[in-house]
């Protein structure tokens, strides 16, 4: 039981760390330069703000060609797939850990931090917490 509970608490404190870091990046990193626009013009299923701006960023600092700029996009799609599974299937095995009240907890939580999220896109406008 004691080891049961060590590992529910370093699945959690990992889950919270690796959302801490990922906001830490995302506001000190991707959203300080600015939006990207793609070469063709075109919008692609699947690629947000974020996307377009790295996009943008490895265009102009690596000197990416056309044919690269494709190549990374759909590296980049792709690999934005597997991370959103990954995060499925961590959910998924952190549950089975659980027993019924501590699911109905995690979901609570899982579910404030989609309204926190939510409310947070609202209140950035078109630019992100920076504005233009």
């Amino acid at each position: 039981m004691k080891n049961r509970l060590i590992g529910i608490a370093l699945a959690v404190a990992l889950l919270v760390a690796g959302g801490i870091v990922g906001a830490v990046v995302d506001r000190n990193w991707v959203r300080s330069k600015p939006a990207a626009e793609q070469p063709s013009g075109k919008r692609v299923k699947g690629q947000g703000k974020r996307h377009k701006r790295m996009l943008k960023r490895f265009r102009k600092r690596l000197g990416l060609s056309d044919d690269q700029v494709s190549a990374v996009s759909k590296i980049l799609t792709e690999s934005r797939g597997k991370m959103r599974q990954a995060r499925k299937q961590a959910r998924q095995d952190i549950r089975k850990l659980l027993n019924p009240e501590q699911v109905q907890k995690y979901d609570k939580m899982l579910e404030r931090r989609r309204q926190r999220r939510r409310a947070r896109r609202g209140r950035r406008g078109p630019r992100g917490p920076r504005g233009p």
